[in-house]
């Protein structure tokens, strides 16, 4: 069985990079503002010396590497604990909910092709048949699904080691198998 696996780029990685700082940085001043209040200046503080440290952390590990400096999902998921360490649930739950919306957001999004099905490996988890499409064609990077139902999807790929007429001829039969099963169907 031959199987075909597509990583998709993700075009607005850098823009929720962007957005994650932000939320960080509005927790920390919200932080920050709790240390003038005399009953949580002490969990004030310290969520301040632990989102440090994580920042320190973080920034070592991009010099040390060719990356550029970003916080992971989990910064989000320390500041929603920080925030229950404060007993403030609903500003927890806000960093609980924008931590999860992160996660799924910065996941890296797979389409596996194999004789049976395509399917989207991550959330939002998606399968379709070979039925379903006309056309799929892979070209300069670049992945085009063409739907029966009018719709398409054109997505760029960040693998390159692929062989495009390999995997557009293998394309090609399993449609023409697909509906040559299903006209075989409608016959009998």
């Amino acid at each position: 069985m031959q199987k075909f696996e597509f990583v998709l780029k993700n075009e607005k990685l850098s823009s929720l990079r962007l957005i994650c700082i932000l939320i960080v940085v509005v927790n920390t001043i919200l932080f920050s503002i709790l240390l003038y209040s005399p009953g949580s200046r002490k969990n004030s503080l310290v969520a301040l010396i632990l989102i440090g440290l994580y920042a320190g952390f973080r920034f070592y590990k991009s010099k040390g590497s060719r990356w550029d400096f970003f916080f992971d999902e989990w910064i989000l998921f320390l500041v929603m604990m920080l925030w229950v360490a404060q007993n403030n649930y609903v500003l927890a739950i806000a960093n609980l909910i924008l931590f999860l919306l992160y996660s799924a957001s910065i996941d890296t999004t797979t389409y596996e092709f194999t004789n049976e099905r395509i399917r989207q490996k991550n959330f939002p988890w998606k399968k379709y048949t070979w039925k379903q499409l006309s056309q799929v064609m892979l070209k300069d990077n670049i992945l085009t699904i063409d739907f029966k139902d009018n719709r398409i999807l054109q997505v760029a790929i960040e693998n390159n080691d692929i062989a495009e007429p390999g995997f557009n001829e293998y394309a090609r039969e399993q449609i023409i198998q697909s509906s040559s099963n299903d006209s075989n169907a409608t016959q009998a």
